[in-house]
């Protein structure tokens, strides 16, 4: 298979019958083949299209086939070939969708696996409810937290608010995704409100904690992204009128605009999509970092420091008044990356706005 396959390889633009030789081979279980085929694809001295593309569809047939001991070939090809960051969550997230729990549970007490294994806990945990009671989950949690792993801050439960976070559903022809967020065909027309009196309390550091989640819309492909914090000068009920009243850029000009009371869960599927998944170009970042990033902007919101437990932040979220907004002004690009998130805190006078907008 390994000679047949790699022949001509550097030249070819098709790759058809190759994937199909994967896929059988996935199918049967045949993952020391897989696995010596992917060590030589690693080392093709071309860096070409083909050769790349058949290496990761030898990564991903071994995560979403679930035949002998394809899973743990796979974290061994992630180990042995050292991929990008985004290559290992995603490798991730196939497996947690596709592989039975007795498949991949082993994997997170490898020694030699801790990203891998790190990002695998976390997809397990948005896809199989309970799986945290598991003693490998907590052994890797409790290596997680010993390391000071950027995602031993998230619980091995899902919150109250996190139990309707959309997943993708994955298959060796693509994967498909239902985004909350996007351009709304039943905007009002506005009301010229008169310009607030509202006292703009931004910091650098507000702000980039709130755009946690979109954060790569504007570094990795062409989004737009506007994350403020306003003080009113007198309690006030957050709607539309007060939005537009704010000066933001993504509600200047003409145009009408949606404005949405919202619940924080119906919040955090809109930022667990929107880190997850990601923009037009560069990609999410996958379940266990798109959760983190999540409770990142959620924390921006609603005030809590970034430091907040989870449970804080999610009790904080639920004394906030909340609104989901976009509008048919320029500066959003109205494809389908477009949303808006604006939070009214408890003291009912402090409001604060992520807006982001992308376009290939």
């Amino acid at each position: 298979m390994l000679e047949e396959i790699l022949r001509g390889l550097a030249e070819t633009d098709d790759l058809t019958w190759r994937c199909e030789v994967v896929r059988r081979a996935a199918t049967e279980g045949r993952s020391a083949e897989l696995y010596d085929l992917g060590l030589r694809l690693h080392a093709h001295p071309a860096d070409t299209w083909a050769v790349s593309h058949l290496l990761d569809y030898v990564r991903q047939a071994l995560a979403l086939t679930p035949a002998g001991d394809n899973a743990a070939t796979a974290v061994r090809l992630l180990r042995a070939t050292s991929p990008k960051p985004g290559t290992v969550r995603a490798i991730a997230a196939r497996l947690a969708a596709a592989q039975p729990l007795e498949a991949v549970l082993p994997l997170l007490v490898a020694e030699d696996a801790e990203e891998p294994a790190a990002c695998l806990t976390h997809e397990l945990v948005l896809r199989h409810p309970g799986v945290g009671e598991a003693e490998e989950v907590r052994e890797r949690h409790r290596r997680m937290a010993a390391a000071g792993h950027p995602l031993a801050a998230l619980p091995v439960r899902l919150l109250e608010i996190e139990h309707d976070l959309p997943l993708p559903n994955y298959g060796l022809d693509g994967w498909s995704y239902g985004l909350p967020f996007g351009p709304h065909s039943d905007r009002a027309p506005r009301r010229r409100a008169p310009v607030s009196r509202a006292e703009e309390l931004t910091t650098p550091a507000d702000a980039e904690l709130i755009a946690s989640a979109v954060a790569n819309w504007a570094t990795e492909s062409n989004g737009r992204i506007e994350a403020r914090v306003f003080r009113l000068p007198e309690p006030a009920t957050l709607d539309g009128d007060l939005l537009d009243a704010l000066g933001l850029q993504a509600l200047d000009g003409e145009g009408g605009i949606a404005a949405r009371q919202a619940a924080p869960a119906d919040v955090m599927r809109i930022l667990f999509a929107a880190a997850s998944v990601g923009g037009a170009y560069g990609g999410g970042q996958g379940g266990a970092y798109g959760r983190l990033l999540a409770w990142r902007s959620l924390a921006g919101l609603t005030g809590a420091p970034a430091a907040d437990e989870v449970d804080d932040v999610a009790a904080r979220a639920g004394e906030c008044a909340w609104l989901t907004f976009d509008a048919d002004t320029e500066w959003f690009h109205a494809v389908v990356w477009d949303l808006g998130i604006a939070a009214l805190r408890p003291d009912g006078r402090t409001v604060a706005v992520l807006a982001g907008t992308d376009t290939d």
